[in-house]
C-alpha cells in the first residue's frame, strides 16, 4: 500500500470554495490507491487560512460592488453584518476608511434605517 503525506496547502486547495482539480483528484483516490497522512497541525492551519481567504473575498466583493454603485450616484448603501470581529470597523483596522470611501455604512445588525 502507498502512503502519501500532504500538508496545509493540500487541505486549502481541497476545501476552498472552488477546489483545485489536482487536490480533488488526489483525494478521490484515498483508500483505493493509498493511505493519506495529514499532520494534525495542518487542519487548524488550513481552517485559519481558508477563513481568512473567504473573509477577504467577501469583503472585496462587497467593497467592489459598493464602489460601483457609489460611482453611479447611489448614496443609500449599507453593509449589514453581525460578524463584528471580522468585518466591523475599529481603530485597529482600516475598514472604516474603506467603507467611507465607497459610501458604505456598516451596520452590526440587520436593521436598515
Amino acid at each position: 500500500m502507498k502512503h502519501v503525506f500532504v500538508k496545509t496547502n493540500f487541505l486549502v486547495d481541497l476545501l476552498r470554495p472552488f477546489p483545485v482539480r489536482d487536490a480533488a483528484t488526489l483525494f478521490e483516490r484515498v483508500a483505493n490507491d493509498f493511505i493519506l497522512h495529514i499532520p494534525w497541525v495542518s487542519v487548524s492551519e488550513a481552517k485559519r487560512t481558508i477563513t481568512t481567504k473567504i473573509i477577504n473575498m467577501v469583503l472585496g466583493a462587497v467593497l467592489f460592488r459598493a464602489q460601483e454603485l457609489f460611482d453611479n450616484g447611489e448614496r443609500d448603501l449599507y453593509f449589514c453584518n453581525a460578524n463584528i470581529r471580522d468585518f466591523g470597523p475599529t481603530s485597529g483596522n482600516a475598514l472604516g476608511a474603506a467603507y467611507a470611501a465607497c459610501g458604505l455604512q456598516y451596520l452590526s445588525d440587520f436593521k436598515v434605517p
